[in-house]
């Protein structure tokens, strides 16, 4: 059983990606739902490599309005409030 590290590495990793892609002007969204062993067969993948997700990547259909942006914002951008002694 792999540990707590592995999954928390592969998570961050996919949202640094995802990231970039976005930086890009792409887009992406993060398929886990899948069949493992069938993927890997069917892309070749060797061992000891596993296939965790897909995570396809083109061009989204429509940008997300302005609003929406600074919503998901204030959502995910700490407030910094800084404390004097």
């Amino acid at each position: 059983m792999e540990d707590f590290s592995f999954w928390a590495s592969i998570s961050l990793s996919i949202q640094n990606m995802l990231l970039a892609i976005q930086c890009l002007g792409l887009g992406s969204v993060v398929f886990t739902d899948i069949y493992p062993e069938k993927l890997k067969k069917i892309l070749n993948v060797p061992d000891p490599l596993k296939v965790i997700c897909l995570l396809p990547i083109g061009f989204p259909a429509e940008s997300p309005s302005r609003d929406c942006v600074e919503h998901w914002m204030t959502l995910f951008i700490p407030t910094v409030t800084i404390l004097e002694r």
